[in-house]
């Protein structure tokens, strides 16, 4: 039985070596130099998901401030503010609503990501490290180019297609080292 083991072992570390070594020229520090992105175009619809998600939240604070000993005056205004947070978030990320709410995304070689307002306005981005990407839930935390503002966009699988969901899911941990910074464009 280790003998099985130790052969299985051997194999399998002889076959990483000689897939790695085979693929060793497309490696360039520590982004990927070989990876050539076909453009990604996303048209973000609104979310029922993150409408319940949101609510279910709100509700939830809601009653447990309800259940502290506080003054029925000050939990009243806590109360208000949590609701009207609450409203806000949904039509600015569920919704889809407000002038500020993005609508889609581009992603290409050349320019980068571009952001998409309701209004029509179109900015260029830069996603920062701190972003969650995950199938069910993805996070993009962003900085505009042009005044470096930090915008935030929750992706639900609920309002985008699959297919560009996992081609934004790639892109992100694997291809955006390989599109230039905006130092590097000038």
């Amino acid at each position: 039985m280790c003998v099985h083991l130790l052969i299985i072992s051997n194999i399998r570390h002889a076959w990483v070596m000689i897939y790695s070594s085979s693929r060793s020229y497309a490696t360039e520090g520590n982004h990927l130099s070989y990876y050539n992105a076909k453009p990604i175009h996303l048209d973000l619809r609104p979310s029922a998901l993150l409408v319940w998600v949101i609510s279910l939240a709100c509700m939830l604070f809601c009653f447990v401030l309800l259940l502290l000993p506080i003054h029925t005056g000050f939990k009243l205004v806590l109360m208000a503010v949590i609701v009207a947070s609450s409203v806000y978030f949904m039509r600015h990320h569920a919704r889809l609503s407000l002038m500020k709410s993005i609508v889609s995304l581009n992603v290409n070689i050349e320019t980068g990501l571009q952001l998409n307002f309701i209004d029509g306005t179109r900015r260029e981005a830069q996603v920062l490290g701190h972003s969650f990407v995950a199938p069910y839930l993805t996070v993009l935390n962003m900085r505009t180019l042009d005044d470096g503002k930090c915008i935030s966009l929750i992706l639900l699988p609920d309002n985008i297609e699959p297919d560009s969901f996992r081609h934004l899911r790639v892109w992100l941990r694997w291809g955006r080292e390989a599109i230039p910074d905006a130092a590097d464009l000038s």
